[in-house]
This record gives C-alpha cells, sequence and structure tokens, in this order.
C-alpha cells in the first residue's frame, strides 16, 4: 500500500517508480519510520520436491539434532564442567510440551538450512514454565526500524497477522549480504540448478504421460469448420495420447498426414543434469559424496572415515559453532540470572570425524614431550589411552631430557648476590686446601650422574612410547582385517559340517582346504609384520642415524617367511583342535549334524573375537621386537636389557627378568629368548652400552 502510494506521487512528478529493493533501502527507511515487511523466499519448496536438497539438509539437521546438549562453565584453562542437569536447562531436554529437544532442534535445523533463517518464540506456559517453539519462516515477516535493526515482527496465524515484540523472539539466521534483515541459505548458490532440474523432471513426466513418444504436426490440404476440427482433435487425444494408447496405429483420411517432431538422444537424457544439480546441491551444503548417496564418486576421496571428518568439519562443525555462539550469549541470559558465565555446547566426545587423527597427535604430542611443551603424563592420557602416572617426575617439563627448572632457573638479585657471599666465603676457607678440589670433584660426579640417569630414563620412556604407537596402530589396523578373515573360516566350517547330513554320525568331520586358509592367514599377516618391523627399526635408528633394515635383507625375508607361515600354521592348529572338541562335545550329547554346526558356529564366534586380538597383540610385539634386535646387531651394540610394562597384567617371569642387568647382544636371556617374542606378550628392548671405567682425573 505504501509503496502504491508513493509511486503514484513520483509518478505525477514526473519520477520513475521504485523498485522493491529502493524501499527497503536505508534511505528510504529513514524517511518513512519503518522497513517494509520481508518475507521469505520459497526455498522450504525445494525441501519437498527435490531429492538431493532433502537429502543434504537432513543429513545435517539428523546428525546435530542427535547430539547431547549440555551447559556448564568453563575454567581458566578451557575445562569444561558440565551443569545440565541443574533444572535450569530442563528446556534442553524438553523446550515446550509437545517437542523433545532431538525432535525440536531437528525442525529448526530444517528451517535455518531450507530458507537460511529460524525464528524462536519465547513464551512461559502455564503448568510448564518457561519454552521455546520453532516458528515457520514462511509465515515469518520482518519489520525494520530506522533506530535499531528491528522494529518488531509479525506471524501468519489463520490468515490473521499477529505482532510480536523484539524480546519474544530470538532469531537465527545466516548472513545476506543483500539484505540484513533476512537470512541467506545455501539453496540460494545451487537455485539454478536446482530449476532446471525441475524442469527436466517436469519435461520427462509430461513425455512419459504421452506415451514417451514426440509430439508431431499434423498438417492438411483440405478445408475443415471449427466444431469438425474440434472433434477430430478430441479424436486424436482420447485414442492416441497417453501411456494406455502408446503403440496404437494410427489410421487418417480426409487428407491429413502426420509428422513427428524428432528429438536428439542428447536432449532427452536427464541423468547427467540431475547428477550435476546433485553436485552442486551437495557443494552448496559441504556434503560428501557418500552422504548424498553418491557411492560411485565416493573412490575420489579415499575412504569413509575421511568423508566422515569433511562432513563434521567442513559442513557440521560451522552450524554448530554458530548456534553454540547465539544460545549462549542471547538465550542462556534469559534461563539463569547468575554472574556465572554458563556456555552451551554440543557432546561432541564420541563423534571420531572431529577427532584428531592418532598418528599426526602422537607425533604432536612426542615434539611437545621433547621440547617442553607437554608431560610425559600429558602423552599417556591424551596419545596412549593410559592413566596418568603418579610419579612427580611424569608431570614435569623437559627439553632434551632435563627438567625445565634445572636447564635455566633465573633466581633474584638478592639470591644471587647471597650465592655469591657464600662461594667467597668457602673460598676463602678451603683455598690451597685439597678439601676445595674433592669436594668439587664429588659435586661434578653427582651431577653427572643424575642427568646421566634422567637421559636413559628419558630415551627408554621415548623408546616405549614409539614402540606403543606402532603397536596400536599396526596391531588394530591387523586385527580388524584378521575378523571378517576369522567369520569365513567359520562360515566354510559350518558350511561343511551341513554338508555332511549323509554321513554316519561318527564320521563327521572339518572337510575345508586348511592349506587355502593358512595361505591367506599368512599373506595377511607378513604384511603387518614387515610393517611393523621395520617402523620400530627405523624408529630407533633416527635419533642417533644409525643403520636400519630394509625389506630386501635376506635376514628380514627369512624371518617374515618362517614368522608368517609359524603364526599361519598355528592359527589352523588351534581352530582344528577347538572345532574337534566341539564336534565331540556335541556327538557324545547325541545331537544331529545340524545342531552340531550350530553348536561349533556359536561357540567359535566369540573365540574368533578374542583370538584375533591376542593373535595382533603377539605378532605386533614379535616383530617390533625382532626389527630393534636385529638394528642393534647392525650398529655392534654390545648389550640388550629386557623391560617390562611394569604393571599388574605383567606375568611374574617377565617382571624378574625387568631386572636392570643387561646380557651380552649374542646371548639369551634367563627364558632362552633373545628378545620379547612369547603369547601376549607385551615386553620391548632397550640397548645397554658397555659400561666404562670411571675416569680418575
Amino acid at each position: 500500500m505504501i509503496a502504491e502510494m508513493v509511486n503514484s506521487i513520483r509518478q505525477t512528478s514526473g519520477l520513475n517508480p521504485l523498485g522493491y529493493k529502493s524501499f527497503i533501502s536505508q534511505n528510504f527507511t529513514k524517511q518513512f519510520g519503518s522497513f517494509l515487511p520481508q518475507e521469505v523466499t520459497d526455498n522450504p519448496e525445494y525441501y519437498r520436491t527435490v531429492l538431493s536438497v532433502y537429502t543434504a539438509i537432513n543429513v545435517i539437521a539428523q546428525h546435530i539434532s542427535a547430539l547431547r546438549p549440555t551447559v556448564g562453565t568453563e575454567d581458566s584453562n578451557k575445562v569444561f564442567s558440565d551443569q545440565s542437569d541443574n533444572s535450569q536447562f530442563n528446556i534442553f531436554k524438553k523446550p515446550n510440551p509437545w517437542k523433545t529437544w532431538g525432535q525440536f532442534l531437528n525442525a529448526c535445523l530444517i528451517h535455518l538450512m531450507s530458507t537460511g533463517e529460524n525464528p524462536w518464540l519465547l513464551q512461559n506456559r502455564v503448568g510448564f514454565g518457561k519454552c521455546i517453539w520453532p516458528l515457520v519462516p514462511l509465515n515469518f515477516r520482518v519489520y525494520g526500524s530506522s533506530t535499531q535493526l528491528y522494529d518488531h515482527f509479525g506471524y501468519m496465524i489463520n490468515g490473521v497477522e499477529k505482532r510480536f515484540e523484539v524480546d519474544e523472539i530470538l532469531f537465527i539466521k545466516f548472513f545476506d549480504p543483500t539484505n540484513e534483515l533476512r537470512g541467506l541459505s545455501p539453496i540460494e548458490a545451487a537455485r539454478h540448478d536446482i530449476n532446471l532440474d525441475i524442469n527436466v523432471v517436469t519435461t520427462s513426466q509430461n513425455l512419459f504421460d504421452k506415451g514417451a513418444i514426440p509430439s508431431g504436426l499434423m498438417t492438411t490440404d483440405k478445408s475443415y469448420g471449427e466444431a469438425q476440427f474440434e472433434r477430430f482433435k478430441e479424436h486424436v487425444a482420447d485414442q492416441h495420447v497417453g501411456i494406455e494408447n502408446s503403440g496404437k496405429i494410427m489410421y487418417l483420411d480426409g487428407g491429413w498426414k502426420f509428422s513427428p517432431f524428432s528429438l536428439p538422444l542428447k536432449d532427452l537424457e536427464s541423468i547427467a543434469q540431475r547428477k550435476t544439480t546433485l553436485e552442486h546441491v551437495a557443494t552448496a551444503f559441504n556434503i560428501p559424496p557418500i552422504y548424498m548417496g553418491s557411492f560411485k564418486d565416493t573412490s575420489r576421496i579415499s575412504n569413509a572415515a575421511v568423508q566422515e571428518r569433511l562432513l563434521w568439519t567442513n559442513a557440521l562443525k560451522p552450524i554448530m559453532d554458530m548456534l553454540e555462539g547465539v544460545i549462549t550469549e542471547f538465550f542462556l541470559p534469559l534461563l539463569v540470572s547468575t554472574s556465572n558465565q554458563f556456555k552451551f555446547k554440543f557432546d561432541v566426545s564420541d563423534i571420531s570425524g572431529l577427532k584428531e587423527d592418532p598418528t599426526i597427535k602422537s607425533v604432536r604430542f612426542d615434539r611437545g614431550v621433547k621440547n617442553g611443551g607437554a608431560t610425559p603424563n600429558d602423552y599417556r592420557t591424551q596419545v596412549l589411552g593410559l592413566p596418568a602416572s603418579t610419579k612427580p617426575e611424569m608431570d614435569k617439563h623437559y627439553i632434551n631430557g632435563l627438567p625445565i627448572t634445572e636447564v635455566g632457573q633465573v633466581t633474584s638479585e638478592s639470591a644471587q648476590l647471597k650465592t655469591l657471599d657464600n662461594i667467597k666465603s668457602t673460598t676463602v676457607k678451603y683455598l690451597n686446601s685439597r678439601t676445595l678440589l674433592a669436594m668439587t670433584n664429588n659435586k661434578v660426579k653427582e651431577v653427572v650422574k643424575r642427568i646421566r640417569e634422567s637421559t636413559i630414563n628419558e630415551v627408554k620412556q621415548t623408546d616405549l612410547q614409539e614402540l606403543l604407537a606402532i603397536r596400536s596402530r599396526n596391531g588394530g589396523q591387523f586385527r580388524k582385517d584378521l575378523d571378517p578373515l576369522f567369520v569365513r573360516q567359520l562360515s566354510e566350517i559350518v558350511n561343511s559340517l551341513k554338508s555332511q547330513k549323509n554321513y554316519e554320525i561318527r564320521a563327521i568331520k572339518v572337510r575345508i582346504d586348511w592349506t587355502k586358509w593358512a595361505k591367506l592367514f599368512k599373506n595377511l599377516g607378513i604384511r603387518y609384520m614387515e610393517r611393523s618391523m621395520l617402523e620400530a627399526s627405523t624408529g630407533y635408528a633416527r635419533p642417533e642415524s644409525l643403520t636400519v633394515l630394509v625389506v630386501t635383507d635376506k635376514i628380514v625375508q627369512t624371518y617374515l617367511k618362517e614368522r608368517s607361515v609359524q603364526y599361519a600354521l598355528w592359527i589352523n592348529e588351534t581352530t582344528q583342535d577347538s572345532v574337534d572338541r566341539i564336534i565331540k562335545r556335541g556327538l557324545d550329547a547325541g545331537m544331529s549334524v545340524n545342531e552340531v554346526a550350530v553348536l561349533v558356529n556359536t561357540e567359535m564366534q566369540p573365540q574368533f573375537l578374542s583370538r584375533a586380538f591376542k593373535i595382533s597383540r603377539t605378532e605386533m610385539v614379535s616383530s617390533t621386537n625382532y626389527g630393534r634386535h636385529q638394528t642393534m646387531i647392525a650398529n655392534d651394540f654390545k648389550f640388550k636389557k629386557w623391560n617390562s610394562q611394569r604393571d599388574k597384567d605383567v606375568r611374574d617371569e617377565h617382571l624378574k627378568l625387568d631386572d636392570g642387568k643387561a646380557v651380552p647382544m649374542e646371548d639369551t636371556f634367563s627364558n632362552g629368548l633373545q628378545y620379547p617374542n612369547e603369547p601376549n606378550c607385551r615386553c620391548y628392548l632397550t640397548t645397554v652400552r658397555a659400561p666404562k671405567k670411571p675416569d680418575e682425573n
């Protein structure tokens, strides 16, 4: 109405009428006091009708709404104290009488992603307390002001606009560079492709409604009256148009001729355009291919784990950060009136896509420990997942093996003067005395000894950390690859038993190709044995630029061949023995062949899972210790030492071996082994250099 009035005045004055954008400009606002009501676009219709838009928005909404909301405070070290169970924050469990928090947030995110905005209505409801409602942006109007950004809001209810004041609405929106009052949806970036996709679908539907046959041109040289022509059109439409009439033969008389329109095949292909639309929508929302159902394109990104990380870091985390900030700054103050600085956060502790890559994290903390940026306990808890050690030295910061306080501690001026006075008086007292020389010599020896012990402990700790990282990384993947191989073998064993229904009950046994399975286990194990052995050798040799093992070494090839065959045969023998015992027990109980097969399947499944863990640990420990042992020999080290983890899980025999005593490199330890190499062992090998006689000078 205002627009019509202003434009009529401008036209009578010989001026051109103003466009819509001119009416929402700041100049017009200053002249007339407030903005015209701003309405949202029709983007929500795309969510209902375009599959790629529906999928992209749902991926975001479902992932974020499934996260647990938390409210708490942070201390000076950014440690978050969760206080979500406080009754003041019950609104994050049930925001209103009809929705859970997950349902509420899911609706909010769908509105936000499809329109770029999501208004919350804040109310106090009798019998419920404070509650929030997600308003539909299509029915929401924004009124600007010349003195502040918003004057008030309007919401259409049953055709009537209801006014809401600014303090009744929490207006969450994405930034729009062309309109500071309304939000901008990611859909806008792909609008052209989406509209084109809709046109392609509509065209294809119309084509198939007509029997998937292009239309044509009917001509005649004769003249027809209007009534005759209309009857002819009705006849053609009734008898020869539509899927149900597809393939009918048309008979023409009276001089009529039909010339069909021909369409190039490329114009009938809608798949390419639809694929382009899907890609552009996925790009607009930052959704990786696998989550859009595009599994063929998934191979472009290395694996599902990488795509999960991309989804969380590129698509979900920015939206979560925005929501956390808005709720913390504008919503929480409405719930609590204390001086505590409460913060709203989504609980992402179980989200692997937001966790740092274990290898990168290990390297980062390793450098931190060596350069004084982290403590050994930081490495234990953050990288290895072990409990913190109670030893005081594990909470100190070190540089090159020395505690920082001993590397360069700055003393006060008074302390320095006092020290100088003490030195002066002591020097005067003992000058020209052998006592001074003896005291100095003893002090030097004590300091050297302490530095040497500290360095040895630091090297030992670093050795253990590097070995544990190698074993954890390779052993975990080895175990994952062993599991499906065990499942396949068990399936073949069970099927073999079931196929022997016609055999005499006492004659049934496992009839599978054990040689084939030994080869499969061997080929799988040798990869991880080789990798762990070479990594252990390289990690041990790197600090001093020592000689490392290479895979082409004859001794390496011999070990890998013998060890992989040994472990594969051991797996088969253990499986055979276990299955034979179960079969015997089933037959003794009078079971049928099928019942015995079921019993074997039931009891062997948990065994295989525990064996995969035990096997992967044993082989990784054996390979890493072998790699280190051969590296020591290649670099002419003379002594070696057995080290245990020194915890409650260490077997007594191995704890006794960890006695601090070194043995010559070519000798075996008291248990007959050259290096830790027993089932389920976690011990490791270190070098001890040949002891030197003290320098008397």
